[in-house]
């Protein structure tokens, strides 16, 4: 395998590793929690997750490597799934809204940087597969977004 093949498999893997743990989360969640409308988000969010795990699998092993099944051990998107999992315990749908948008706004972070700071080290075909799946998650947190405040013009009304 060359460099270049190797360093785009650890692109790749860490955008799995990524959407395994949005699978993970919201799976968690949408077990947890018993409203309806938070039950049928978090299905359509691990949804997406699954897709782009999907295709993001399919690209690894063009390349002959090996797909990481793993999760995430960074600090960052283990403080934004301990904020989720918390706010899920207590019941509190504002709580678990908010802590929702710290995790897709630490996901888009990541596509980001691999569109960004990676450019070089990418294909072509990876980097528009990346901007697609970068779009499908920014309109999963306009969705959490939309229904946040829903939730607090509801509170405050």
């Amino acid at each position: 395998m060359l460099i270049t093949d190797q360093r785009q498999l650890e692109i790749l893997n860490n955008l799995i590793v990524i959407n395994n743990d949005r699978i993970e989360g919201y799976n968690y969640a949408e077990k947890k929690i018993n409203i309806p409308i938070l039950k049928i988000l978090f299905s359509r969010l691990t949804e997406t997750s699954l897709n782009c795990r999907k295709e993001l699998i399919g690209e690894v092993h063009k390349i002959g490597g090996k797909p990481q099944f793993g999760n995430v051990t960074s600090a960052q998107f283990f403080k934004a799934w301990l904020e989720v999992i918390a706010a899920v315990g207590k019941n509190d749908h504002g709580a678990i809204l908010d802590s929702c948008v710290n995790e897709e706004n630490a996901v888009i972070k990541s596509y980001e940087s691999a569109l960004n700071e990676e450019f070089e080290n990418i294909t072509t075909q990876h980097f528009h597969l990346f901007n697609r799946h970068c779009e499908l998650i920014r309109s999963d947190h306009k969705k959490i977004e939309n229904l946040r405040q829903v939730l607090l013009k509801h509170v405050f009304d």
